[in-house]
């Protein structure tokens, strides 16, 4: 397991390696694009007078933040340490093909392109079919790359089936336009999930990272539960416990936090193998603790068509127990491998960690508060994100400088 974590690790931090002048100036100023097209969404500030129509709105999500794919992760493991002219390619008519679609959203829309398209939108539809398909494999891997593959050629031999897999039948053509100018595929309900909502939820914690959230949850934790029996262990739990329901996403939680409490882990007494389980398992366990979920929670509450709300509090129950549960492993695995806590001198005091980010936990309510009564699942985020900014100017070790505004936009 430990070696698991370790190549999780490389693999997550080889981008940056890849993404270095003007690929690494391009990922950034594409990603701030996106944000300020997202908040000109949702917002509906009109700056400008730019406000597409919601299916135009997802393909300019798509021309910002699929075409940087091609740049971030490569093609191939040979490819790691460079950006090749093929990425450079794919990147060029990712946008190309994507800002297409965008600007004749009005015409897919009113005049039916997705069942008879012009014969240039045709030959588009397939490369961002193709686009789309390519992007999953990059960044997802082989197998989901393959599940998808073949899904989005279920329309053509659909009809042979029987039973409830019978479909009806599409020609080639017409698969490659439901792909790309349907609203059920590619700007389907994930897409549109991540453009109406996930974005802010991604860029808060995104957020609470560059502005220095790592390091108070680990110090919150280390204070409270540092000295205790297992304590590394225990402070691993908590600190990813609280990163992960922030951010979302495992292995961002792991390369925050467990960079720090892995070998602090193995430092006290915890094989190595034990150290990487404890802290994977609490990574993960951020996936389904509130008030962030990562994208599962957001697709469970458009599947159901419920509030966002509703799955939160529907979760707060079983995050519980699941943290719990790896608590008291740590602890029993502690008391039966007597493992002691972590020197006293090695902790911060709890008033002082409050003292200097307290704003972290502020942020966290303020974000359930505006879910709650506001119910303004969309926008809360941002007021979050702005809240959360203005208050770490107050601490010099938090204040927003250009190279973490650049960090945050990367």
């Amino acid at each position: 397991m430990g070696k698991n974590i370790n190549n999780t690790l490389k693999e997550k931090e080889s981008p940056q390696k890849r993404v270095q002048g003007l690929s690494y100036v391009l990922v950034v100023v594409f990603t701030a694009l996106g944000i300020f097209v997202s908040i000109n969404q949702l917002f509906q500030l009109n700056i400008f007078g730019f406000m597409p129509i919601s299916s135009g709105y997802y393909y300019y999500i798509l021309a910002c933040f699929l075409s940087i794919s091609f740049l971030i992760f490569p093609a191939k493991k040979s490819d790691e340490s460079k950006v090749r002219w093929y990425d450079w390619v794919l990147f060029v008519v990712s946008i190309a093909a994507n800002v297409f679609f965008a600007l004749n959203a009005y015409n897919i829309l009113t005049m039916g392109w997705e069942y008879a398209a012009p014969s240039h939108a045709v030959a588009i539809s397939f490369i961002l079919w193709g686009l789309a398909l390519e992007g999953v494999r990059r960044v997802a891997g082989t197998a989901l790359f393959v599940i998808c593959l073949v899904f989005s050629f279920y329309p053509l031999f659909g009809q042979y089936l029987g039973g409830i897999f019978w479909g009806t039948p599409y020609d080639i053509i017409q698969t490659a336009t439901y792909h790309s100018m349907g609203v059920e595929s590619i700007i389907g309900i994930a897409t549109r999930v991540v453009g109406d909502e996930l974005i802010g939820y991604i860029l808060f914690g995104a957020a609470v990272v560059a502005s220095g959230g790592g390091k108070f949850f680990m110090d919150l934790a280390m204070a409270l539960m540092g000295k205790s029996r297992g304590g590394a262990a225990k402070v691993s739990i908590i600190s990813s416990a609280f990163m992960a329901s922030l951010s979302g996403s495992v292995v961002s939680n792991i390369v925050t936090t467990g960079t720090l409490t892995i070998p602090a882990m193995k430092r006290t007494g915890y094989h190595p193998r034990y150290a990487a389980a404890v802290e994977a398992c609490a990574s993960t366990g951020g996936t389904i603790t509130p008030p962030i979920m990562g994208a599962a929670g957001f697709l469970v509450a458009s599947f159901l068509n419920v509030p966002y709300l509703h799955v939160m509090v529907a979760a707060l129950f079983p995050a519980f127990l699941y943290f719990l549960v790896l608590f008291l492993q740590a602890d029993f695995h502690a008391a039966k491998e007597s493992i002691h806590g972590i020197d006293d001198e090695e902790l911060p005091v709890l008033r002082e960690v409050l003292k200097s980010g307290w704003f972290f936990l502020a942020s966290i309510v303020l974000m359930i508060f505006l879910l709650v009564v506001y119910r303004i699942t969309a926008l809360a985020p941002f007021y979050t994100i702005g809240f959360l900014f203005i208050s770490a100017m107050i601490n010099k070790e938090t204040r927003m400088t250009w190279k973490k505004l650049v960090g945050f936009l990367y």
